[in-house]
């Protein structure tokens, strides 16, 4: 069986035109109904541990720990999501000129659009721990060392099925008396959007197929190691002084492979039932206000009226092959992290007065690669070319990809930090004032250093491998007043704090008049 929950619309982008007579004002021309369905026999989960822990003697304790986890779907499971979309041009044209926000009205110039996708994701996880705890100087002092490791792969394949009903579609949608994620809609013009036999499934082009695999892995490495030795001091003012280090490494490689075909079987049309026989579902979406919407059944699913029991319908077009090998090269990734700490900190307790203060010296080294790419020009001979064969629009592709480029960046930070604690007890009052420097650091992806470039939207994007991270001088001051003397039930408290936050990084925009600089034309921006 298949379990539905169904979302709220959401809304896209909404353009203002100058209505005549009347203030511009922002219609909206597209919008989506969505459900996440899973079939009653879902995702299963795995997990064990194996834990020891050995008492060598009075002050020694060796550890060892361990987990694994794997999810994984059960047999015969088909993870879904649905997708109803209806959308007008990005035109005025497309509208009545009486529309406004609350009533949209559009002519008989839409399309709706119906994705049906088969998502299927795994994740196998575990991690080993092993360290000691030892006690020195009669006590007073305290060892640990810890050695650690922990690997994630996760993959997953997604399969999209998409149906269309291809045009003539108007519509008319209300926000007076309704939620602004659940308006009123009412089809106003076109072939009824609820009738299978009027949908096609998406024509192939160069920027869209009817069926889209995405297979995405990403085995992921982690490891390192920490030394901390604590001593204490007994004395008429009671304190500790901490000192450690630490060393932490991390690997991640990340690709992708996409598959694009086109369907090459029977014509379909109103006539001959349209999509009607490969029909899985039928839902109301949003809600319980748009539909029933005919979604195909899941790609490759082997469920009833799956389409892809028969292969001969469907091809690769020479648009498939070239955005397949383009795709399934310009999303790879690799990162390299290391990061090395030493730190120091003690505290001191003097009558209703404690302060700790401290200091932690980081080394960071960041390196990251991907693929170089060029933009798709003609004088290159890489563009897509309908005049040719599916195995030569995938080369010219692929002579897009040049290598793979690296950087590194090193950069160390300063991490000091004070606080001071004054309890009176006596009233229920305490006192906290601080002092510390946190740190954040960049995005691994914007990082790269490679450029990745939109053809359609002419467009690239850039990263930059020597950004240093933000870091913030935060300080505050508390007063709180307690409910009792033991400082444990409630309290009313007044807070003021401060930061001062230093290499604030952002993402910039530059005129196209710069593209040559990257070595491709005044087309890009």
């Amino acid at each position: 069986g298949v379990q539905t929950c169904a979302l709220p619309i959401y809304n896209d982008l909404m353009y203002a035109f100058g209505n005549t007579g009347a203030t511009p004002q922002p219609l909206q021309r597209a919008f989506f109904a969505g459900n996440l369905d899973g079939n009653s026999r879902g995702s299963w989960s795995k997990t064990a541990g194996f834990n020891v822990d050995y008492k060598a003697n009075d002050s020694t304790v060796l550890y060892f720990k361990s987990t694994y986890q794997r999810i994984n779907r059960s047999s015969g499971a088909v993870p879904a999501y649905f997708r109803w979309k209806l959308s007008v041009p990005k035109n005025k044209t497309s509208f009545d000129p009486t529309s406004t926000y609350n009533l949209v009205k559009t002519y008989g110039v839409g399309t709706v659009d119906v994705l049906a996708m088969n998502y299927i994701k795994e994740t196998e996880m575990y991690s080993l721990a092993s360290g000691l705890e030892r006690r020195l100087w009669q006590g007073s002092g305290l060892l640990n060392v810890d050695a650690n490791y922990s690997s994630n792969r996760t993959s997953y394949i997604i399969e999209n099925i998409n149906t269309q009903l291809p045009s003539g579609v108007g519509f008319q949608l209300s926000r007076r008396g309704h939620d602004f994620w659940t308006p009123e809609l009412t089809q106003t013009a076109g072939p009824d959007w609820t009738n299978p036999a009027n949908y096609i499934f998406r024509p192939d082009s160069s920027s869209n197929s009817p069926y889209e695999q995405d297979k995405y892995r990403a085995p992921a490495e982690r490891w390192g190691y920490k030394i901390d030795l604590k001593k204490d001091f007994a004395t008429k003012y009671p304190s500790y002084i901490k000192v450690g280090f630490k060393s932490d490494e991390f690997r991640q490689f990340a690709e992708r492979g996409y598959t694009y075909k086109a369907y090459s079987g029977p014509a379909l049309n109103a006539a001959n039932g349209g999509i009607t026989p490969y029909v899985g579902y039928r839902p109301i979406t949003a809600m319980g206000t748009i539909g029933p919407v005919p979604f195909a059944q899941l790609p490759a699913s082997g469920l009833p009226g799956d389409i892809f029991a028969n292969p001969s319908y469907w091809t690769t077009s020479p648009a498939d092959a070239y955005n397949g090998a383009y795709n399934s090269n310009q999303y790879n990734v690799s990162f390299y992290d290391i990061v090395n700490a030493g730190y120091a900190m003690g505290q001191v307790k003097i009558g209703n007065l404690r302060f700790l203060t401290g200091m932690r010296k980081e080394f960071t080294q960041n390196t990251g690669g991907a693929p170089v790419l060029v933009a798709a020009t003609a004088a290159l001979n890489n563009t897509y070319d309908a005049t040719k064969s599916a195995a030569e629009n995938a080369q010219r592709a692929l002579s897009r990809i040049r290598g793979w480029r690296w950087a590194t960046n090193k950069y160390s930070t300063n991490l000091p930090g004070a606080h001071l604690v004054y309890d009176d007890a006596q009233h229920g009052l305490q006192f906290r004032t601080s002092f510390n420097t946190s740190i954040s650091r960049p995005v691994a992806t914007t990082l790269l250093p490679t450029a990745t470039v939109n053809d359609v939207s002419k467009t690239m994007t850039i990263g930059n491998p020597q950004l240093k991270p933000w870091t913030s001088k935060n300080y505050e001051a508390t007063v709180a007043k307690y409910f009792d003397r033991s400082f444990g039930v409630g309290q009313v408290s007044a807070t003021y704090f401060e930061k001062h936050i230093s290499n604030y990084y952002t993402s910039i925009a530059t005129p196209n008049a710069s593209a040559a600089q990257f070595g491709v034309g005044d087309q890009y921006e």
